[in-house]
């Protein structure tokens, strides 16, 4: 009952947003005395979606319905600019971050106000790109700029009882500033700073003497954290030269709840401890990047490292992989007015950067890649890589670390594609052709145990296109394969079509594909064999009301079917349709 009136109240949300379709249809109309400036002018999008789904799985991966509505509005008054975005969706609960946005801004010359969901990137391992809800102030003079941001990015998820699928996480803020000088498609100096932390109190555990559900999982810690990142690029000889880095350095404290250090011990300055007051539980650490590229026509050049301190963690990014280093090379150069162009990419790396870890990974990559015009209807594309990665532990056997392990692949590809231009119709083939090998070598009972497997993988397409409006397209593909004994195939074939009715106002589509795979391997004297069927369906259409509304349809169906082997077979099917207004 309770998510039934739940559904209600946010669907009803959506619905009384439905008056604004009409509302701002008004348009500027004026100008400022004399002047060009416009008294207010108005204009943007809203739509509203509305899907239902059902399926035959034990689970649904979906609410069964929904809605959800999204506006951007962009208006001026008197040459001040300022917006509006919301995003509202009905398929939110409290086991969960919320997925719906909302944001305004505005602007006045170099002035930038933003407040609702925001998401600035000031460093790559400091604050890059996550959301939150706050606040965000841009200023751009001239060439120093602030950037200053602070919100909440994440909210209190409450439950740490055993039946529940996600994790609890505490409320948590952060509060961030940039300031920058120079131009940042040239040479530039920033400076960037993050302070985070969580609120103790947001979430409520429950008692772990409780016997109806006992506390199975650790529970998380209130973390807190400052970080400090230094930013340059120089750009010399009209930007045919750049050299940049920048590194983040990081302080983290995994528990406020731990002991607190003795300042006079460890040296920090006491007037950072109003900021950030280090803890047992707390570490510095720092990640880092740094690049040069070279630019002379026709040939480019990138060659960069990136590095990942063991401990580094940093409250600006979701996630990070710590302990970890890797260079990257990446020539290019192209000829005959880029009619022909080559392009590689050379990768290395490994992690233990400390020499503290029992085992130790490294990691090569390198690719090369052609593509060549070798006339106004057929190109042709080549492709080569080879990927290695090694684990290695203590002492060596042969070739291969003792207790360790390596994989080794390499992947041939050739893509041509030929086009055929008509006065009536045109028509595109499209073929690919990718071969790989893998080879894997593992210590064993026995001494060294070694794998191989080979794959080979074709496509090909076709496309016709009418001055009607009138299209088809289709396609098949086939992948067999072995390893180890194995052997396992796959083919498909997938056809569409699209056409324009009344003068363009209605398009229809649809797509419809067939695939199929098996796998079989021995399993003492018998041959165990896996094979299931898939059909897909895809049907979209779309209809021009007026000249500012929109309504679109979009249908899709899936069935898998079990032929042999276990596992099981389903269906699902989904609706949508949405209805857009442009002012």
């Amino acid at each position: 009952m309770h998510s039934n009136t739940c559904f209600s109240r946010k669907l009803w949300t959506v619905l009384g947003l439905l008056p604004l379709l009409t509302a701002t249809g008004i348009q500027a109309q004026g100008t400022v005395g004399e002047t060009n400036i416009r008294t207010y002018t108005i204009g943007g999008t809203i739509g509203i979606q509305g899907h239902g789904y059902t399926t035959t799985r034990d689970f649904n991966r979906r609410a069964p319905l929904g809605a959800m509505t999204t506006v951007n509005l962009n208006y001026t008054l008197l040459g001040f600019q300022s917006g509006l975005n919301i995003r509202y969706s009905t398929d939110d609960n409290q086991f969960r971050q919320s997925m719906n946005e909302i944001s305004f801004s505005g602007s006045w010359r170099w002035i930038s106000l933003t407040a609702g969901d925001v998401s600035p990137s000031h460093a790559r391992y400091g604050l890059s790109g996550t959301s939150f809800r706050g606040g965000r102030m841009e200023l751009t003079p001239g060439a120093v700029t602030f950037d200053l941001a602070a919100g909440r990015v994440n909210r209190a998820i409450r439950g740490n009882r055993p039946q529940d699928l996600r994790e609890p996480a505490y409320e948590r803020w952060i509060y961030a500033g940039k300031i920058g000088f120079g131009n940042p498609g040239t040479s530039y100096f920033n400076l960037s700073t993050l302070y985070g932390k969580d609120s103790a109190g947001s979430v409520d555990f429950m008692d772990e003497t409780d016997e109806t559900s006992p506390v199975t999982r650790p529970r998380p810690t209130p973390a807190e954290n400052l970080a400090l990142t230094p930013d340059f690029q120089i750009s010399l000889f009209q930007q045919a030269f750049k050299i940049g880095a920048q590194t983040t350095f990081s302080a983290y404290t995994r528990d406020t709840g731990s002991k607190p250090l003795d300042m006079d011990e460890i040296g920090i300055p006491s007037f950072l401890t109003g900021i950030y007051n280090p803890r047992s539980s707390s570490r510095i650490s720092f990640a880092g990047t740094a690049t040069t590229e070279l630019d002379i026509n026709p040939f480019q050049l990138r060659v960069g490292y990136e590095r990942i301190q063991p401990g580094f963690e940093t409250m600006g990014l979701r996630q990070v992989r710590d302990d970890n280093q890797t260079w990257n090379i990446q020539p290019r150069i192209s000829f005959l007015n880029q009619k022909i162009a080559l392009d590689g990419s050379y990768r290395f790396g490994n992690d233990n950067l400390l020499s503290n870890r029992v085992i130790t990974q490294n990691r090569q990559d390198i690719s090369v890649n052609a593509r060549s015009m070798i006339s106004s209807s057929f190109s042709l594309g080549l492709g080569y890589s080879n990927f290695l990665n090694k684990t290695e532990t203590s002492g060596t056997n042969e070739g291969l670390a003792e207790g360790g392990q390596q994989q080794s692949s390499q992947v041939f590809q050739i893509m041509p594609t030929y086009t055929l231009m008509g006065t009536t119709t045109s028509h595109s083939f499209s073929l690919a052709g990718i071969y790989q090998t893998l080879d894997a070598r593992f210590p064993s009972a026995y001494g060294a145990g070694s794998s191989t497997s080979s794959t080979i993988n074709t496509m090909l397409n076709h496309t016709v296109s009418f001055q009607s409006g009138f299209s088809v397209n289709t396609g098949i593909n086939y992948m067999k394969g072995e390893a180890s004994g194995a052997d396992f195939d796959a083919w498909g074939i997938n056809a569409g079509t699209g056409y324009a009715f009344f003068e363009r106002k209605l398009n229809v589509s649809a797509n419809f594909s067939i695939s199929q795979n098996s796998f079989s391997r021995p399993a003492g004297e018998q041959i165990f064999t896996n094979k299931s069927r898939q059909l897909n369906a895809n049907m979209n259409a779309s209809y021009r009301l007026t000249p500012t509304n929109n309504l679109r349809f979009n249908l899709r169906t899936l069935n898998n079917s079990l032929l042999e082997g276990a596992g099981q077979s389903f269906s699902e099917l989904e609706a949508r349709i949405q209805i857009d207004h442009r002012f």
